[in-house]
């Protein structure tokens, strides 16, 4: 994937991992190798109303709870940059990512960069609904896949708004639209406690046509970053030519 922007949060990203803290994302700080504290603040700075609290509260639970949330883990992928995803072949790994949203992205043993990908990851994990930048608000509900969906907007912990969209019936996440595309989740899992969505459509908007589909084919929870990954994170953060 070629990225189409590049994340607040990659960009000010600037210290060594010997001398980050633990800290929110758009700090200024390089994310550190523990995967209990990772970016998890729910000390809100802008101090949720009753409703929206109530609202995290409700689908970080359908997921198995906070401490359930993905911090830093490892995911065999498979994908496929397509209007239709290919059909009548197993699905084998295409990718073998290792992860600590919204900063670090190791993909097949190299440093994917400054990318708004790290920040979908932050997004559809929903560890963005605990950082104490985030400033959550209701929006509107909309209708996904026939059934009514309600969301929540986060703004200020990233330089564009993200929305994030729940089924009324299960509260687990049915979709996010982050700048000019939308994620459609489906296919739910559960693993250790934790329940992810397995497989996403990304479609390009507001022409809602699909471009991309992904699939989680493994997943593995991780204590701290592998050496390799943990010493690119250290590494100033340089953007790559879209």
């Amino acid at each position: 994937m070629k990225p189409n922007s590049t994340g607040k949060q990659a960009r000010d990203a600037k210290m060594t991992m010997s001398e980050a803290k633990p800290a929110t994302p758009v700090s200024g700080k390089a994310p550190t190798a523990s995967a209990d504290k990772a970016y998890l603040d729910t000390k809100a700075a802008a101090n949720p109303s009753a409703e929206v609290k109530s609202m995290i509260d409700k689908v970080i639970a359908a997921t198995g709870g906070k401490d359930k949330i993905l911090t830093t883990f490892r995911m065999e992928e498979w994908f496929a940059a397509a209007e239709v995803a290919p059909t009548g072949q197993p699905r084998k790994v295409t990718r073998t990512s290792v992860l600590q949203p919204p900063l670090v992205w190791w993909a097949n043993g190299k440093d994917r960069g400054d990318t708004q990908w790290n920040e979908d990851v932050w997004g559809w994990s929903l560890a963005a609904l605990l950082d104490a930048k985030s400033i959550i608000k209701p929006i509107p509900d909309i209708t996904e896949e026939g059934k009514p969906a309600y969301g929540l907007s986060i703004t200020g912990s990233l330089d564009t708004e993200m929305r994030l969209y729940f089924s009324h019936e299960t509260n687990l996440l049915v979709r996010m639209d982050l700048r000019n595309q939308s994620y459609h989740f489906s296919q739910w899992k559960e693993q250790d406690g934790l329940k992810y969505s397995s497989q996403c459509v990304i479609k390009k908007q507001p022409a809602n046509k699909p471009w991309f589909h992904h699939e989680i084919l493994s997943l593995e929870r991780l204590k701290e970053l592998p050496a390799d990954a943990k010493a690119a994170s250290a590494k100033p953060v340089k953007s790559p030519a879209p």
